[in-house]
């Protein structure tokens, strides 16, 4: 097997894979039957189609002229040379075309949601099928290039300071009305206007939420919109949305943050895992100090400690002595992760503890876990 490096395409250590003897390769993610994300809805880091591009000429200056057959992780393959060339070739034009068509626009002053409008495919990637939008769609590929450019701010001083969603809404509908605002919503929806609709009779319930006839008049709009999307992801949003409206919050199905995922973590890992949790405005004047002993790491040593409300640390020797010290290997410490700093549950899992336990539990007291079931289209 022969490695293409592919870094920061469609994921920050992507690689391609040849089969020599195959006259096989493996395109990962970064040559599919769809257009990919470069951004994705459920959010990320931007991607960067500008290498994306330039990596896919790579590959077919290397393997172009011998690959008989490409396959992708999530994709059916592709057969016969002359399908393979014009596939990689579509693709990296499809990458390349809305990075640089994107940015000629935006120099010259149009914003993300303007350009996205305007912005077009050549008609031979347009009627491809494998550059449509089905994962990634053109609309919002295009306000992730300019994202990742110039930012989420256009410049517009308007856009600067802007009102809350809540605010925002009780101020529209103050000025237009509550029954209005909703009449005006189902008009624009049965002209077929749906984005507009959507809009106004979102203002309707982020304003009060508990109007029925706002909630359910939006779900017939998101409803609408998701039967439209080519794109699987937006249809999603949309019905997900509907749901949401209907029935209510229906939480997150899936678990993602299991015991196994956690147990992989580095100690510095495991660290910023707590910090993001802490409850910064409990935590200003708070005085934590606890170390992190890494037993098979040649006894490497983390210091943390609370800082102005934010949990920092270091590998450098500090002057101030830790109350508390956790010695353990790489993956008992990762129980910090997983059942944050509750002596009982690190001591079960082989973490020998010494010092002033008190610490941990002042530590745990200042943790705010995240709470993946919150609300999407209500407030």
């Amino acid at each position: 097997m022969e490695f293409q490096m592919a870094p920061d395409t469609e994921a920050p250590s992507e690689m391609l894979i040849w089969f020599s003897d195959l006259n096989a390769l493996c395109a990962a993610e970064d040559a599919t039957h769809t257009f990919h994300n470069i951004l994705t809805l459920r959010g990320a880091v931007v991607r960067d189609p500008h290498s994306w591009a330039k990596y896919l000429t790579e590959t077919i200056d290397r393997y172009g002229s011998k690959v008989e057959v490409v396959f992708a992780q999530h994709h059916w393959p592709t057969w016969g040379n002359d399908n393979i060339l014009k596939f990689l070739t579509y693709q990296r034009d499809l990458y390349a075309y809305v990075h640089d068509q994107t940015l000629r626009l935006l120099n010259k002053g149009y914003n993300g949601p303007e350009i996205a409008e305007m912005l077009t495919l050549p008609p031979a990637l347009d009627q491809s099928w494998y550059c449509r939008g089905y994962y990634g769609s053109l609309s919002h590929n295009v306000k992730a290039i300019y994202q990742r450019y110039v930012g989420w701010f256009d410049g517009n001083p308007a856009h600067l300071w802007e009102h809350t969603p809540v605010e925002k809404a009780k101020r529209y509908v103050k000025l237009i009305g509550e029954d209005e605002i909703i009449e005006q919503g189902v008009k624009e929806y049965l002209k077929g206007d749906y984005r507009w609709a959507a809009e106004l009779l979102s203002h309707a319930v982020f304003n009060n939420p508990d109007n029925k006839d706002a909630c359910n008049k939006l779900a017939d709009v998101y409803e609408q919109l998701g039967y439209g999307a080519e794109n699987g992801t937006w249809r999603n949003f949309y019905i997900s949305g509907a749901t949401e409206l209907r029935s209510g919050n229906f939480g997150t199905p899936t678990q993602t943050a299991s015991a196994d995922v956690a147990g992989q973590l580095s100690p510095d890992m495991v660290l910023d895992t707590l910090a993001i949790q802490i409850k910064g405005p409990e935590a200003w004047d708070k005085k934590v100090l606890m170390d992190l002993v890494v037993s098979d790491q040649d006894n490497k040593t983390y210091h943390s400690w609370l800082s102005n409300g934010a949990l920092v640390y270091s590998t450098a020797g500090q002057s101030d002595a830790a109350q508390v010290t956790l010695t353990g290997t790489a993956k008992q410490l990762t129980a910090l992760a997983v059942y944050g700093p509750d002596p009982e549950a690190l001591v079960n899992t082989g973490v020998v503890i010494d010092g002033d336990t008190t610490a941990l539990d002042m530590l745990a007291s200042l943790l705010d876990p995240g709470d993946p079931n919150f609300n999407i289209v209500t407030p």
